[in-house]
């Protein structure tokens, strides 16, 4: 009985500790799933640069929690976990933002160099020391992988928030983007999307945060009568009876 309850403080002393971690996406495009198998849902993704709350882990997967408040599990190796050095220098460092719908982080400044990393439109790179060549920027991803990245396929991350306007112009223009992508359930990405994976990354993509699911959206706003429809409003179906949103 004492081996077993000294086997149980330990789990509670780990988890306690991972509780009190935090971590950055490391790998374009992170397929976070309800259970930890890869058999189990997907429920969401989530972008390089992304910064998660750990909450614990089993075997090889960590549960985290994302900005928007979604919480599922993600193999250990696609996040960096932090220790308290290392997230106040990832703070601190120059960010870019990956514009372009798909782009490479290449091992040296030639396109027939090795793959690094790819890239989606809102992955964030951390910018490194060195000059222009070859048109392309020497970047790393949050993880330490360097590279070099096309300098026409991203944008100083600041320079960047500061252009965001979500405006429905604006989300309409970006989800338009995206046409002829595949459905995917659970899709957050330019790598395929589900219905409110689709509105989620339009606003996030115009500097506005929408929870991740439509039963959390439709609670958001203001409804607006059949008739009044304009561009960028969203519409929600479910059961009328339950008020459940689906």
């Amino acid at each position: 009985m004492k081996k077993l309850i000294l086997a149980i403080g330990l789990i509670t002393i780990s988890l306690s500790a991972l509780a009190q971690t935090r971590g950055v996406v490391d790998i374009s495009v992170a397929n976070l799933r309800e259970d930890p198998d890869y058999a189990a849902e997907m429920g969401t993704q989530a972008l390089m640069g992304t910064i998660v709350e750990i909450l614990g882990s089993e075997s090889y997967w960590i549960q985290v929690v994302t900005p928007d408040g979604y919480k599922a599990w993600v193999n250990e190796m696609a996040v960096r976990q932090f220790d308290k050095n290392s997230e106040a220098i990832y703070s601190n460092a120059d960010k870019a933002v990956c514009t372009a719908r798909t782009s490479v982080i290449y091992s040296s400044p030639d396109r027939k160099s090795r793959p690094v990393s790819d890239l989606v439109r809102g992955d964030v790179v951390v910018k490194d020391h060195g000059t222009v060549r070859h048109g392309m920027v020497p970047v790393s991803t949050p993880g330490g992988r360097h590279g070099w990245v096309s300098k026409k396929d991203i944008c100083e991350h600041e320079t960047w928030a500061r252009s965001r306007s979500c405006t429905a112009e604006n989300v309409v223009t970006e989800a338009l983007k995206y046409v002829g992508v595949p459905y995917l359930w659970g899709g957050n990405s330019p790598k395929g999307f589900d219905c409110s994976g689709l509105t989620s990354y339009a606003a996030l993509m115009n500097g506005r945060t929408l929870p991740r699911n439509a039963s959390q959206q439709a609670k958001l706003g203001k409804p607006v009568d059949l008739t009044e429809l304009e561009a960028g409003d969203l519409l929600f179906f479910g059961n009328h009876e339950t008020g459940r949103v689906s």
